[in-house]
């Protein structure tokens, strides 16, 4: 609690909110909580209709899902609602969402981004989220990075989490071995828990003043798929590993492909359901070029699957030629 306190004065000294509340509230056992999620009706028929709290960038703090919130029902199933109005992309920027291990319990979020017309421009789910573990002062963790593009147009963002998600856990690893790990000692073999998803929870949100890249580490994934590109320790790449690339790039989805499938919406209300809207048109000259940067800067990087869904990103945004570029860089890879 004197750490709490210290860090919240801390952030205050320098003009940041650590939480969005005044006080700390008691985070509810997850049983106890989808009772009360269950008994309770929703607060409205319309997104429009809840109460944003608004977030600049540089906002990094504690967010507490505690019960107390509103209620919606989404097709994904009813949640609580923390509802936020964000800063206008129109420099592009990040945000980096965590949801923390609390009460040996996760709150596997779903985060679903609207323009001003409160309409769904993009919606990620619980699924996306990675797990990583406790690492120095960072406990464990459910962790996603949502880079907003200027053409996105978002204005709000949703924190919610679904039917499927609360019938789920997520495996971590046991304390007992994470410590043995940190100091360097043999692991001690015991079995790592299960932290059941729950209704409530705490999440970390952090807005850049840029565009974030995750932290989730994909090296192995990255050198097993790099290896497909070599042909017995050759240096040179092979025509066979040429047409990989390729296809790699056509596997792809084009700038037909939906964010989410329209049939599929986000949230019904008394007239109608919100739905998920594409980008359409072409993409500015410098919006475009600052993508293909991205693009080539990761496949440089070898970390090839960001590479592939910055093509996704900037093909949704109306990019004729980020697919082009990702293959040009990928045949150069020795």
């Amino acid at each position: 609690m004197k750490k709490f306190v210290l860090l919240l004065a801390l952030a205050l000294v320098s003009g940041c909110s650590m939480i969005l509340g005044e006080d700390q509230p008691e985070i509810p056992d997850r049983d106890v909580a989808l009772a009360r999620l269950e008994a309770t009706a929703p607060c409205c028929q319309q997104l429009s209709e809840l109460k944003y709290s608004v977030i600049e960038k540089g906002f990094d703090g504690r967010i507490f899902i505690d019960g107390s919130e509103p209620t919606f029902e989404f097709k994904t199933g009813r949640s609580f609602v923390k509802a936020f109005r964000i800063p206008d992309p129109r420099t592009g920027y990040g945000i980096v969402i965590e949801s923390l291990l609390w009460n040996e319990q996760f709150f596997a979020p779903q985060l679903v981004v609207l323009d001003r017309n409160f309409q769904a421009v993009e919606l990620i789910p619980p699924s996306a989220f990675t797990y990583m573990p406790a690492e120095g002062m960072d406990g464990d963790r459910l962790q996603y990075t949502l880079n907003l593009a200027p053409e996105t147009g978002a204005a709000y963002l949703l924190l919610t989490t679904t039917t499927d998600a609360l019938a789920g856990s997520t495996q971590y690893v046991h304390p007992a071995r994470a410590y043995a790990k940190a100091q360097s000692m043999a692991d001690p073999g015991v079995p790592d828990p299960y932290a059941r998803h729950s209704p409530v929870g705490v999440v970390e949100l952090e807005i850049g003043g840029s565009y974030i890249t995750p932290q989730a580490d994909q090296k192995d994934f990255v050198e097993s798929w790099l290896d497909s590109f070599w042909d017995d320790g050759s240096s040179q790449v092979s025509a066979t590993s040429v047409a990989d690339a390729e296809a790699i790039a056509r596997s792809v989805p084009d700038s037909s492909s939906p964010v989410i499938a329209p049939a599929a919406a986000v949230a019904t209300g008394a007239t109608g359901a919100v739905t998920v809207a594409t980008a359409p048109g072409s993409m500015m000259a410098e919006t475009e070029s600052m993508y293909n940067q991205m693009i080539t800067q990761a496949v440089v990087g070898r970390d090839i699957d960001k590479a592939m869904k910055l093509v996704e990103e900037a093909e949704r945004a109306g990019s004729s030629s980020a697919r082009k570029v990702f293959v040009e860089e990928v045949k150069k890879l020795k």
